[in-house]
Order: C-alpha cells, then structure tokens, then sequence
C-alpha cells in the first residue's frame, strides 16, 4: 500500500495517529501517547471506524481499539469510503464491506475508492466507472479518471482533461493538460505548464499563472508562483503567506 499517513480529512478519528517506530507501526494520539502498540508492518489513518493495518504481509483491518475486525488476507487495502474498501486479492481489486464481504468480485486491473455512489475502475486497460452493486455503469473508455466530487468526475481522454457527470454525459470537454477534483464549486486544471482554477461551467476562475496550486478549502486556496507561496481566495486575490526557512516550496506541502 505505502505512501503518506495524510490527508487529515479523511480520518474520521483524528485523535489516533499511525506513527512509525523503529520499523513498527502503531497509533498516538495528539500528544504522543501510544494508545495502539507498534506491532504492525503499515498502518493507515482510521476511516469510517477501521484502519487498514499490514501483518507479515498481508493487510486487515482493526477498531480504534486495536482489535482486529478483518483479519489480515489482502495483499494491499486502502481506507473505508461509503461502507466500501478495495482490495487487491492476486493481483486484482475487488471491494469488502465492513463485514469483510468480497461484495465486489477482484477482477480490475486498478481501481479507486467510492465517491458520490460510484467508483472508478479500470478492467481492460481504460477506465470506467462501476456503482455499488459492482455494475458497469460509464464504459471504461478513458485514459485515466478521478473520483466523482460535487457531482462531476475529470477524465482523461486523447491526452487532454475534461469533466463528466455521473450518467457518463460529457460536462465540460477535454481541453486541460491535467485536473483536480471539484472542491466549493472550483478545480485545479494546467494549461500550458501552469495551474489555474475553473467553475463547473468549464470557465475559467482564477487564470492559469501558478507552478502548483492545492484545492480550495474554506474559501482559499494556496499557490505557488515565481514570487513565493501565497494564499489567495476565490477570486484570486493573493495574501502572502509566511513560511519557515526552507519551506516555501511545493514539497513541503502533501501533494
């Protein structure tokens, strides 16, 4: 599974950090306190109550007690999204239910984690999008998709970036160089090598200008350009933002 312990807000249990000790993961909580023993090979963020946790190679899941609620059998797992995880079983994902019910059979190649009742998947090569019965319901047709957010998915197709609507019904064209999901009705596209934001009509909001840009949370957003890292609101208006020696880069933020 790998990668970051982050982003925060998709931990439903804030208070219980994975956090790595000579080798062992285990869970602190904000002060440091192990309230989880570190016994376990990978551990991830809490998400709707469980936490996907590796033992000799395999993954499951606990309770924020520590008791095992699936036992360890995937080969990779990642959190929990509307009552459903993926899974990978011999090279395939598939989906479980809190239960630990192969509710949707492994047989993607790839796949990403529900959002708005749908998730994406990719059974042949291109992806597609599937409902919660495991059901085809956008044929897989894309280069590459993101997760639906405030009703709209970007997908890839040609090279170029657009937005579908959950019926698979082309919102706004292909036309970005790469995209984000909506997030308080705007969304990070590149043109040109450079990040700007638009509104779910397609047009641009904020004009493409920025080396990198995070997704609008709360009414701003920070971004990055030749002048530093600033923080800016809808309407691209700027704030400077201060910053630690050293940490005026995009690498300091989780990407």
């Amino acid at each position: 599974m790998g990668g970051s312990k982050q982003p925060w807000r998709h931990n439903s249990l804030s208070d219980l950090i994975p956090d790595d000790r000579d080798g062992k993961w285990g869970y602190v909580d904000r002060e440091g306190r192990v309230i989880i023993p570190h016994r376990y090979h990978d551990a991830w963020l809490f998400s709707e109550g469980l936490a996907a946790v590796e033992s000799d190679g395999k993954y499951g899941y606990i309770d924020p007690y520590g008791t095992p609620v699936i036992e360890p059998q995937f080969d990779e797992a990642f959190n929990f999204f509307e009552g459903l995880a993926r899974v990978k079983v011999n090279g395939l994902w598939g989906f479980i239910n809190k239960e630990g019910w192969m509710v949707i059979l492994p047989r993607f190649e790839a796949a990403l984690s529900f959002s708005g009742g749908l998730a994406g998947v990719r059974p042949n090569g291109r992806w597609g999008f599937i409902d919660r019965t495991g059901t085809q319901v956008i044929e897989a047709d894309f280069e590459e998709v993101g997760s639906f957010s405030e009703g709209l998915a970007w997908v890839k197709r040609q090279e170029k970036c657009g937005y579908i609507g959950k019926l698979g019904n082309v919102v706004i064209p292909p036309r970005f160089d790469k995209a984000s999901p909506f997030s308080e009705g705007l969304a990070r596209v590149k043109l040109r090598e450079k990040w700007g934001f638009i509104n779910r009509r397609g047009e641009i909001a904020i004009v493409p200008q920025y080396s990198w840009a995070l997704d609008f949370s709360e009414g701003h957003a920070y971004v990055w350009s030749e002048s530093g890292i600033s923080w800016i609101d809808r309407y691209g208006m700027t704030v400077p933002v201060m910053m630690e020696k050293g940490g005026n880069d995009a690498e300091s933020f989780n990407r």
